[in-house]
């Protein structure tokens, strides 16, 4: 378990010890009490494209359209 020292971005007070892995990287000011989400320490998530395949139908269907 790894912990943090984040400033608060509105007050700018030093939080220590959190865990923001754990919380999705929200945390809540000790001072202010405003809850922010820093992106900084968010884990990345792959997200699979699919791209789209050209056929070789399709390469025909369009070299014969606007032929007579």
């Amino acid at each position: 378990m790894r912990t943090y020292d984040v400033r608060c971005p509105f007050c700018k007070t030093l939080n220590t010890r959190l865990n923001l892995e754990e919380t999705e990287s929200l945390m809540e000011c000790i001072s202010c009490g405003n809850v922010t989400q820093n992106t900084a320490f968010r884990k990345a998530m792959r997200i699979p494209v699919q791209g789209r395949k050209r056929t070789i139908g399709n390469r025909v269907s369009r070299m014969m359209v606007g032929r007579k």
